[in-house]
């Protein structure tokens, strides 16, 4: 029987490449730093890609950032010069692709979403790294204040970024990604925690259900983008790969202890959501049954006055009460005596 070919991965990249995305109108720029304990050297606001400025000592490391995907040409160039894989540049061109990692002999690739600058109109923008041996690329949809704090750090040579290789600063640049996380669900907290049960019996007729469920489609969006993040960092604690460094790996799983924190968050807060619509409802039904209570005893009382009123309606002549003198005045009486009794009755019952 003939053995079946392992289907390999082939560096070849396809002459045409699709961007499937909204921010076409976004200026691409790009910036590159090659740092070390010895220096650095910046390049700021690239607008083209320029491949001579990558020749540096091996001393240094290699980060370089581009924002602005719309460009199919210019990835494509960029992955030509880096040896990609033209699915890898397809997946950098596709920002509606589902978060995922490919692992490659001389790289790893993956996407993540992260928490947009606008977090009302765009919550999440897709963000792909490629770590090299000797680089770090990381692809973003449009120019964000993810890594600004990063970026000082390395040139001002705080900590010890500059003394690491690259997956340590790509832990660096996912921990940015999850901080992102905690100030989205800390806002969504928020917002939950001022739909107390008094607020909502107060606000009844005005209360959204929309709101609420608008909030509980952003939690499932946070979960799904998070869920491939935890998948990522579960494998780099078993993927013996060149470009991850043993020492380093202490370092991502502190970030799955982050995205598991996080997902117990989101579980949480989707829990909350569902008692906050479970109290409204109910407030909603005990609302309607104090109506139809209100409704049923005015029915009640009206039905014998009724039915009196319709007793001496029918005009028979043999009715003797009919040529009463005072027999319009004594109807009336036992009409509102027989108000009174229910009233009393109902009272003593507490249907009111």
């Amino acid at each position: 029987m003939a053995k079946k070919k392992r289907r390999t991965h082939k560096n070849v990249v396809p002459s045409k490449k699709n961007y499937i995305g909204q921010h076409e109108s976004t200026a691409i720029e790009s910036q590159l730093y090659q740092y070390s304990t010895n220096g650095l050297i910046r390049f700021d606001d690239q607008k083209l890609f320029d491949e001579s400025l990558f020749t540096t000592s091996n001393n240094y490391n290699t980060w370089y950032n581009l924002h602005g995907l719309h460009n199919e040409a210019l990835i494509d160039k960029i992955g030509q010069c880096f040896n990609l894989d033209s699915l890898v540049i397809q997946n950098i061109l596709d920002t509606t692709i589902r978060p995922k990692i490919q692992v490659y002999e001389n790289y790893l690739f993956f996407s993540v979403k992260s928490v947009g600058s606008n977090k009302a109109l765009q919550p999440f923008e897709q963000i792909s790294f490629v770590l090299g041996q000797d680089i770090l690329l990381s692809f973003q949809e449009k120019r964000g204040d993810h890594f600004s704090h990063i970026r000082e750090r390395i040139t001002a040579n705080l900590g010890i970024v500059c003394q690491m290789k690259h997956d340590f600063l790509l832990y660096l640049l996912l921990e940015a990604v999850l901080d992102g996380y905690y100030e989205l669900l800390d806002s969504t907290l928020e917002q939950i925690q001022t739909f107390s049960y008094k607020y909502i019996q107060k606000e009844l007729k005005h209360f959204s259900v929309e709101t609420i469920e608008n909030l509980k489609i952003q939690l499932k969006q946070i979960k799904r983008s998070l869920s491939p993040i935890r998948e990522f960092l579960m494998n780099i604690e078993k993927l013996d790969h060149p470009v991850l460094q043993i020492e380093n790996r202490k370092y991502f799983i502190d970030l799955k202890d982050h995205v598991n924190i996080l997902l117990e968050d989101v579980d949480y807060q989707t829990k909350q959501l569902e008692t906050i619509t479970n109290v409204y409802f109910s407030l909603q039904s005990q609302k309607m049954n104090e109506i139809m209570k209100t409704l049923t005893v005015i029915s009640s009382i009206f039905i014998p006055t009724t039915f009196i009123a319709g007793v001496y309606g029918m005009n028979f002549e043999n009715m003797p009460e009919l040529a009463w003198v005072n027999g319009y005045y004594l109807t009336l009486g036992v009409m509102l005596l027989v108000i009174l009794g229910m009233l009393f009755y109902f009272k003593r019952k507490n249907w009111f």
